[in-house]
């Protein structure tokens, strides 16, 4: 009966994770939803909508705001840095709070993982910046 504390553990890490995208779908919808339904209400009431307006509120969140290929590499690169810091910290974390003492291989790893996302992000944050930069120096029409 030792391990029906553990696996207790995990099928509570489960279920949060999975609420976690549950209500993120369901966010998405509901917005979704939302602009359907005003999209009606202004129909109904007979107001003029040009076609424009009408194809802005129908257009999904992403045709709306695309983002350059240096924000799409940010964004990517700098979430991919985060989650290996955190999983960094969290393989520090079990290394040293293991039941078996101390892990050093444990460790190492944490760290290799914590310093490695550091490297992706900042990599990321220069690489976005010299590309801005560029940008910046274009000579414009």
């Amino acid at each position: 009966m030792n391990g029906a504390p553990l696996g207790l553990t995990g099928l509570g890490f489960w279920l949060a994770l999975a609420l976690v995208a549950i209500s993120i779908v369901w966010a998405v919808v509901k917005n979704q939803q939302m602009k359907h339904e005003l999209t009606l209400k202004l129909l109904e009431k007979g107001q003029g909508l040009d076609t424009e307006l009408l194809a802005k509120l129908l257009a999904p969140d992403r045709a709306r705001g695309r983002k350059s290929a240096a924000e799409q590499h940010r964004d990517d690169g700098g979430f991919a840095g985060f989650m290996l810091i955190l999983s960094g910290l969290a393989i520090s974390f079990v290394a040293m709070v293991g039941h078996s003492g101390l892990s050093w291989p444990l460790l190492g790893l944490g760290a290799f993982t914590f310093l490695f996302g550091n490297w992706v992000l900042f990599g990321t944050i220069k690489e976005y910046n010299r590309q801005k930069a560029a940008e910046m120096d274009l000579p414009r029409n």
